[in-house]
């Protein structure tokens, strides 16, 4: 586009102009100059990439990019309170992945790591129930892993996977410390990529975190439909 004077203080003189070309950036990169050699861009200068930077280019044209676009929670609290006294609140949360790049990706997993307080023996119950993930255990924390029953398309968007966890008097002091659910996917031989949610910024859990603290201070109350997402 053309870029004229704008007046007596314009450092473009009358009857002149700058022409910018706004370039984009290829989906067919790298391309090889006449010399043979791959150039960059670095401070306004066009210098020879180096075999990292060329192989860097490589993946990104030939692997697939696979992301989490959309992480929230599903359905309404479970509440469940007891014999002993004690209240259990389980959520659902939901994972949709979408192929950002141009390759099929023949190959998608999911992996979603939660501090082990908040997976229990119920929890890990109703994920079997469920039928879609298998769990390892490890310091600290558990792995839920769904490998994708079918390729994705360029620009295709998928349901991934639905994770249970539960809120309880033990662990509401970690929620309030910044609790995180981790989300790491898997495409083919391209290398993983971990998304981190904390559980507090979600309304759904501190409305779990209100039932459990009105509960344990024996002013029990239920949520109304305002409060559920």
């Amino acid at each position: 586009y053309e870029v004229i004077s704008r007046g007596k203080t314009s450092s473009i003189k009358a009857g002149q102009a700058v022409d910018v070309l706004d370039l984009p950036s290829s989906t067919e990169a790298p391309h090889q100059a006449k010399d043979h050699r791959y150039y960059l861009r670095i401070a306004g200068k066009s210098r020879p990439m180096g075999h990292v930077h060329v192989q860097d280019i490589l993946r990104r044209t030939f692997h697939p990019r696979i992301r989490v676009v959309r992480f929230g929670p599903y359905g309404e609290l479970d509440v469940v309170d007891s014999p002993a006294g004690q209240r259990f609140v389980f959520l659902r949360f939901r994972t949709f992945l979408a192929n950002y790049g141009r390759t099929l990706a023949r190959h998608v997993g999911l992996e979603v790591s939660l501090p082990r307080p908040f997976a229990g023996r119920d929890v890990r119950q109703r994920m079997k129930r469920l039928g879609e993930t298998h769990h390892t255990q490890t310091p600290g924390e558990l792995k839920f892993f769904r490998y994708h029953p079918a390729p994705l398309f360029p620009s295709q968007e998928v349901y991934a996977a639905t994770q249970w966890l539960c809120i309880h008097a033990d662990n509401v002091a970690l929620v309030h410390s910044d609790a995180y659910i981790d989300l790491t996917v898997y495409a083919d031989d391209a290398q993983p990529t971990t998304t981190r949610r904390r559980l507090f910024d979600y309304s759904v859990v501190q409305n779990a975190v209100s039932l459990i603290e009105a509960h344990s201070n024996g002013a029990d109350s239920d949520l109304d439909d305002s409060q559920r997402d």
